[in-house]
């Protein structure tokens, strides 16, 4: 049986080169709030005198002096750099790691449980699968989807309801207002763009769609292993 893992038992990650924002603030005290640690790795272009209570900033230079050896590999500006934040939460100990974007305002389900396990609705279907498509009736598709085949995926048709838990490890929820889209649909589209709620999507091995860091969840895997491996949830 699944365990709810309060927030307190996980690790909050964030990359940033912006001084503490409203966004910024706002995860620092819901992290207080809920016991949780909040970590934030920053770059060259983060600022020097960068001070948040309730967050545990990594600049650069402290970065390079743990122990980790990625920590002097990995490219300066760059993304990539947030891997370090990964590994400074696991080696915590942290029973689950959720990862969100210094833009992203935390709703109040943010900062919920959390479970290793999910009931929904389950494709059927093998390759590609546009999960957007499924809580919303309007057209979009996730950054990283094939553009050829953003128009020809039929989610509700391939899918099944399930009422019995399965076993997720990596958890997508979506975000409201500037979801993950890429710059040619920004060109074509308007934003903001706000999802329907529905139950969780579940996508099977060899079923397939991208996801971003927007609001993920992922789960300690010692000693577990996941034929499930991703499901999306609206928080």
């Amino acid at each position: 049986m699944s365990r709810n893992y309060k927030f307190k038992e996980g690790a909050l990650v964030v990359t940033s080169i912006s001084p503490p924002n409203p966004v910024l603030k706002a995860l620092a005290k819901g992290s207080q709030r809920h016991g949780g640690r909040f970590i934030v790795v920053g770059d060259t272009k983060s600022p020097e005198s960068f001070r948040l209570e309730g967050c545990d900033f990594f600049s650069v230079s402290r970065q390079r002096n743990l122990d980790f050896i990625y920590a002097s590999l990995c490219h300066e500006r760059s993304y990539t750099r947030k891997n370090i934040g990964y590994l400074i939460a696991i080696q915590s100990r942290a029973q689950f790691i959720v990862e969100t974007d210094d833009d992203n305002f935390p709703t109040d389900r943010f900062w919920n449980d959390r479970q290793e396990t999910v009931s929904g609705d389950t494709v059927h279907v093998e390759g590609w699968v546009n999960a957007y498509a499924y809580f919303t009736d309007d057209f979009i598709y996730p950054r990283g989807f094939p553009l050829e085949l953003a128009r020809g995926t039929n989610v509700s048709s391939s899918l099944r309801a399930t009422s019995f838990p399965r076993t997720s490890l990596i958890q997508q929820g979506l975000a409201d207002g500037n979801p993950d889209v890429d710059a040619v649909y920004r060109m074509l589209f308007p934003l903001p763009f706000d999802f329907k709620k529905a139950a969780p999507l579940v996508l099977p091995q060899r079923s397939w769609c991208p996801f971003n860091s927007q609001n993920t969840t992922f789960f300690s895997m010692r000693f577990r292993c996941s034929t499930f491996r991703l499901s999306a949830v609206l928080e």
